[in-house]
């Protein structure tokens, strides 16, 4: 398995590379990709489209699906300030999975690569 984390970016600090390297990780690095785990922020990027709506989401996750990409996880997808929580997607071609957990304020960076870690421990 080939799981890709696109670390460009998120939404509190936008990027933290160039932005055309977003280009390169969508032609070249994610068909290669048994999974994807891009935040929200840099699957926008991935897709070049502002992601709003869990709706939007889940679609632009399904785009980047293809024949050896076969799951996006989407981290900090969505976040309800009503009951201080972040949702996490996991899509599949036929399949929509959320998880939640609690929000932090200012939490601190490279969760997501640790997500990713975990992860991929997991699935090895």
């Amino acid at each position: 398995p080939v799981i890709i984390d696109p670390v460009l970016g998120d939404d509190d600090s936008g990027f933290y590379v160039d932005p055309q390297l977003a280009l390169h990780y969508r032609q070249q690095l994610a068909p290669l990709a048994t999974g994807l785990t891009p935040n929200r922020f840099e699957l926008g990027c991935l897709c070049d489209a502002p992601l709003e709506s869990d709706a939007e989401i889940i679609d632009a996750a399904r785009s980047l699906l293809g024949a050896q990409t076969q799951w996006v996880v989407v981290t900090s997808a969505t976040h309800d300030e009503t009951r201080h929580s972040m949702q996490v997607f996991c899509v599949t071609a036929k399949e929509t999975f959320v998880t939640e957990h609690p929000r932090y304020d200012n939490p601190p960076k490279g969760t997501g690569d640790l997500f990713t870690a975990e992860l991929t421990a997991r699935l090895l």
